[in-house]
């Protein structure tokens, strides 16, 4: 049985060698990007909204765990994980639409596993974030950060592979979702000054979200909740580029052994402002298990 995901295929889309070390070899690194940290916190804060808790207790939850979250850091590591926590704070804080009173009816978090089309032995994964329904309609709930301009964001979700990934899972479910709901917050542009603290920074930072979200809606340039269709035409595409790219990967896992066989993108070594962090092991000709240990943990596969 093949199990694919969201992530699974946008690693393969992205870089074979990059699928490889994380799905054949079962490699994940132990460092986590700050991004994704952000990230983390702000969708559990909105779980939590959207499963009865007050504004004040998401609040607190994003400052208690920030600081007891006692990671190994340097210096710059641990002014870097605060600012994220003012960061955290002010995204939830100010974020301008939280009136669930629009819902007619709110499902949190769904996830598991469907089965794709007429393919024989392979599941789709998937975990989405809820489902709402507004004027009759049902819609994917999704959480988005972002360091992109709203403008730029809204034409990628135009084609946004995930964005199809959790219709299509919806409806295999039985809900007839129109698309996806995004709430979207905005990473914040502000650079620190000299002779700032740490938590200057960061309360500037809450400022700026404070005064953005007394901005008319349409002048708005850190939040946004947007609907974004999927059509029967854009489903077509979908599961015809996602049958493809299975097959290519089920041919791979069966046929291509040792990393080989796996091509390397060397375009994707840098994404999202960061190296991608396998390339400490892609250029070896024999990764060594120091190596391996220091800079990853093994899971089963």
């Amino acid at each position: 049985m093949l199990e694919v995901s969201h992530s699974s295929t946008s690693q393969a889309r992205s870089c074979w060698m990059k699928y490889y070390w994380h799905y054949i070899e079962g490699l994940t690194p132990k460092k986590k990007s700050a991004a994704l940290t952000l990230g983390s916190a702000v969708h559990t804060a909105f779980e939590m909204f959207y499963t009865g808790s007050t504004d004040s207790d998401v609040l607190n939850w994003i400052k208690k765990s920030y600081e007891e979250d006692s990671g190994e850091r340097n210096s710059v590591e641990e002014e870097d994980h605060r600012i994220n926590m003012f960061t955290a704070l002010g995204m939830w804080a100010y974020y301008p639409y939280k009136n669930i009173q629009e819902f007619e009816e709110i499902i949190v978090e769904k996830e598991g596993k469907v089965t794709f089309g007429k393919m024989r032995n392979v599941r789709l994964v998937f975990r989405i974030d809820g489902l709402i329904k507004v004027g009759g309609v049902w819609w994917v709930r999704e959480v988005k950060t972002t360091g992109l301009a709203m403008s730029q964001f809204m034409g990628r979700c135009t084609k946004s592979v995930q964005a199809s990934v959790y219709v299509y899972c919806a409806r295999k479910l039985g809900y007839d979702v129109a698309g996806v709901m995004f709430d979207v917050i905005k990473k914040p542009l502000l650079r620190r000054r000299k002779t700032e603290t740490c938590d200057d920074f960061g309360r500037r930072i809450m400022a700026d979200y404070a005064e953005d979200s007394k901005r008319p809606e349409d002048e708005r340039k850190a939040f946004k909740r947007h609907y974004e269709y999927r059509s029967t035409v854009d489903m077509k595409h979908f599961d015809d580029d996602m049958e493809a790219l299975i097959k290519d990967i089920r041919n791979k896992r069966n046929y291509s052994k040792g990393t080989g066989a796996w091509c390397r993108n060397a375009d994707s070594c840098w994404m999202w402002n960061r190296l991608c962090p396998y390339s400490v092991i892609c250029d070896m000709e024999k990764p060594d298990e120091l190596t391996l240990e220091h800079y990853f943990d093994r899971r089963e596969v």
